[in-house]
């Protein structure tokens, strides 16, 4: 009988060991076996191409082509902004009339304005005296170029006068705005950095140029572009976001009751 369980026993004991080894040897093979690449996709990943402040190159068609090659003014690689024509149901009128005063433009629909896009600064102008003679809403986008430099004049004394820094860079040739002293958001307290705004002039030294000065009022000082948080531009007339007074040709809107005419009125 204790014999009949040693067999067994021994039996069952084989048939694990042989169950131990078939699964090590699976293993092994999984482990060296080539890995299988998994292929993902995004498909919001298109959405990425695109950037809030945008310009557009001309399209290689031989009309594109051939006008800008006609019209002086024209840039090789268009950096004009586009004209954010506000968009109603009607808009092929308004893009026919722009048609018949110049040659058709690149057009571009996106968060409820339609992009048109010019190759050349008279075509430029052309565009916009239209839609401002026809009353159509639209505004414009200041060009990169055009904006003001801002940067951080670190390193000075907490209570250095900001107009002897204004007057200081005057000297070196910049055309300076606001010089302003940096104030902690919470406590308010006065931080050792300037915020300078510096201007573009015809024959004077580029803005630019600013990064160079290491010296201000015989202190050694570092200048750094100016990267302050990004905020929404919204005016007041139209109450509509993204361009200032100067850059806007659109009909009042009220907040109180919505009608055509600004709200404090």
């Amino acid at each position: 009988m204790e014999d009949e369980k040693e067999a067994a026993k021994r039996a069952r004991l084989s048939a694990d060991n042989d169950s131990a080894m078939r699964n090590i040897a699976k293993a092994r093979n999984l482990f060296n076996s080539p890995a299988k690449l998994i292929e993902i996709s995004n498909k919001y990943e298109v959405l990425n191409s695109e950037e809030i402040n945008e310009t557009i190159e001309v399209n290689d068609n031989s009309d594109n082509n051939k006008q800008a090659a006609e019209e002086p003014g024209k840039v090789e690689k268009s950096k004009i902004p586009p004209i954010m024509l506000k968009y109603v149901k009607h808009y092929v009128d308004i893009l026919d009339v722009i048609r018949t005063t110049c040659v058709s433009t690149e057009n571009k629909f996106g968060n409820g304005y339609i992009k048109i896009f010019t190759i050349s600064i008279k075509q430029y102008q052309i565009v916009q005296s239209t839609l401002k003679v026809k009353g159509f809403d639209y505004y414009l986008v200041r060009p990169i170029d055009k904006r003001t430099l801002k940067v951080l004049i670190k390193d000075l004394p907490l209570d250095h006068d900001t107009n002897e820094i204004k007057n200081c860079l005057k000297k070196h040739g910049f055309v300076i705005g606001k010089v302003t002293r940096l104030t902690q958001f919470r406590t308010r307290q006065p931080l050792p950095f300037f915020l300078v705004e510096v201007g573009e002039r015809e024959i004077s030294t580029k803005p630019e140029d600013i990064f160079k000065v290491k010296n201000l009022n015989h202190l050694n000082i570092s200048v750094d572009p100016y990267r302050g948080r990004r905020k929404i531009i919204k005016y007041f007339k139209c109450n509509l976001i993204n361009h200032t007074a100067e850059l806007c040709s659109m009909t009042p809107r009220c907040l109180k009751c919505g009608q055509s005419h600004a709200t404090n009125k």
